[in-house]
């Protein structure tokens, strides 16, 4: 008999449907009991029943042999080899219809059947002989009623468990997937906001091209006023370090020494004060008559024989202790410094008074003599007046060269020593000396 592959998985489908819904305890006999009718019902007349023919002893039938899934491969129970489970028998058609199904099963599942597959041998369907009920099955027992769940539950079990750990496969899967997206989500936030702590800063708006050229021009130019105040303050600096120290040598090269309360003192300037005051004559004009003869050394003493500060010729000063009564004169006083600077500043009152104050030509006759003066006077070509020489009309030579240099030590200690003098010209000198020019 042959049968559709399909066919026995729906009714084992629709056998587990009924099982679960209750076992069947109605009687076989109970299908052929007629229900009586109700009154006025019109009831058809009753139908003969064929005689019950005799059937075949029940022969096992071969179940066929399915083909390997992935579902049996990997699923134990579905190997298993089990009892067959017979339905009910009210699920089947009568055996009478299917005379030729029952014998063998479909040449296409004959294809199918595999050797190496394990062959288990279902349990023989027992075909009912008689009864009321002509279902062509056998009224299952009690043992086998128990075992219908079991093999049902077991199937079920089977499946249930299959599908339980391809969902909890699934979900492990999606869980695991999950679980990546949300930690790259959380270390690309992470890094994010990293990033704007640390790098992103809010974007400036930059400035207009005329402003930024504005700026750049007033540093660069506050940058030019700062150098040039230091440079300006480096030439002062350097300006006055230069003042300083011709200061300096101002007064150390004109012997003149400045005290702690700023006033300024040169060497031997009691003695000089002193007798220039007695003689009508300038002190700063005697003191350059020194700085020039002698640089203020009391043992200067020139080639001819002049001694002292003011270095005087022996006759020179013999002649000047006649004039001053000098009894006790030696020449070897004029290593005297007191002794000299009185001499000397007789002298140049003498010679001051002989030619009317001038410096030039005091100065001339204390250096050549005052006949010397005299023939430069008497000269035209030499003094065009004949009271005062034309410096520019001399010929060159020592006298000339001492006129300048006193002249000039002349004006420097008038500025130092005496600003509140006049300068250009020796005072005429007293009558106290006017016998002496006889």
């Amino acid at each position: 008999m042959e049968t559709n592959p399909l066919v026995p998985r729906q009714r084992n489908r629709r056998a587990d449907r009924q099982a679960e819904a209750g076992p069947v305890q109605q009687p076989l006999q109970q299908a052929a009991t007629v229900q009586p009718m109700a009154p006025g019902h019109p009831v058809a007349p009753a139908q003969p029943m064929a005689p019950a023919q005799p059937m075949a002893p029940a022969q096992p039938v071969q179940q066929p042999v399915y083909p390997q899934t992935p579902r049996t491969m990997y699923h134990q129970p579905y190997q298993q080899a089990q009892q067959p489970v017979r339905p009910a028998a009210s699920s089947y058609p009568p055996a009478q219809q299917y005379p030729q199904q029952m014998q063998s099963p479909a040449p296409q599942m004959r294809q199918l059947q595999q050797p190496a597959q394990p062959q288990y041998t279902p349990r023989p369907r027992v075909l009912n002989q008689g009864g009321p009920v002509n279902s062509g099955w056998q009224q299952p027992t009690i043992q086998e009623r128990a075992e219908i769940p079991r093999a049902r539950a077991g199937r079920s079990l089977s499946r249930d468990t299959a599908r339980a750990e391809k969902t909890a496969q699934r979900e492990a899967e999606s869980k695991a997937r999950q679980e990546a997206r949300e930690k790259a989500e959380w270390e690309a936030e992470k890094a994010r906001r990293a990033a704007e702590q640390t790098d992103a800063k809010p974007a400036r708006k930059k400035l207009p091209a005329w402003l930024t050229t504005a700026t750049t021009c007033a540093f660069l130019l506050v940058l030019a006023l700062i150098a040039a105040y230091w440079l300006m303050q480096a030439y002062l600096v350097t300006e006055e370090n230069k003042r300083a120290a011709a200061w300096e040598a101002t007064l150390n090269n004109y012997h003149v020494t400045q005290q702690a309360n700023g006033t300024l003192t040169v060497t031997w300037q009691e003695h000089i004060e002193k007798y220039a005051s007695q003689y009508n004559l300038q002190p700063a004009f005697v003191t350059a008559i020194i700085r020039n003869e002698s640089s203020f050394r009391t043992n200067a003493e020139s080639s001819v024989g002049a001694r002292g500060l003011m270095q005087l010729m022996p006759d020179t000063a013999e002649w000047i202790a006649r004039k001053l009564d000098d009894d006790s004169y030696t020449f070897d006083k004029m290593w005297d410094a007191e002794t000299n600077i009185r001499y000397g500043c007789w002298y140049l009152g003498y010679l001051t008074r002989l030619f009317h104050g001038d410096a030039e030509l005091v100065s001339a006759a204390y250096h050549a003599g005052q006949t010397t003066v005299t023939q430069w006077l008497s000269d035209r070509t030499k003094s065009p007046d004949g009271v005062s020489l034309d410096l520019e009309k001399l010929s060159d030579g020592p006298t000339k060269q001492y006129i300048g240099r006193v002249t000039q030590t002349y004006g420097i200690y008038q500025s130092l020593l005496y600003p509140d003098e006049a300068f250009g010209s020796v005072p005429a000198g007293s009558d106290a000396g006017a016998a002496d020019l006889r």
